[in-house]
């Protein structure tokens, strides 16, 4: 099965998994509070915002503001990737050659992660 893995403007779950051939929601993620950034509070932002996702051969990484982490390819909760005191406002991110490199929007820069 042809499967796309999305995150959406929602505060009710974290990433959804969509049947590509189908169009249909074959799972929803719950809510992982781990994401719920409280230094984003008071800034015209949810403080829930998953907006990044990327994936290597072991796990997907979701990026919600100043927070990094992972679950692994059953969808469960893994670990926080990068320490939750980096810059806020992360967008896309990409994992390649070991790398992980995140749009920080508040700074306008690309950092990279080795992990």
């Amino acid at each position: 099965m042809d499967s796309l893995i999305l995150t959406a403007n929602q505060t009710q779950f974290t990433f959804c998994v969509i049947d590509a051939q189908h169009g249909t929601i074959n799972f929803k993620a719950p809510r992982e509070e781990k994401l719920n950034d409280l230094s984003a509070k008071n800034k015209g932002r949810n403080t829930f915002r998953p907006f990044g996702i990327t994936q290597n051969n072991k796990e997907i990484i979701i990026a919600s503001h100043s927070k990094v982490i992972s679950f692994d390819h059953n969808f469960k909760y893994s670990n926080e990737v990068i320490p939750s005191n980096c810059y806020p406002n992360k967008h896309q991110i990409l994992f390649n050659n070991n790398n992980l490199y995140l749009t920080e929007t508040s700074i306008n820069c690309i950092s990279k992660y080795e992990l």
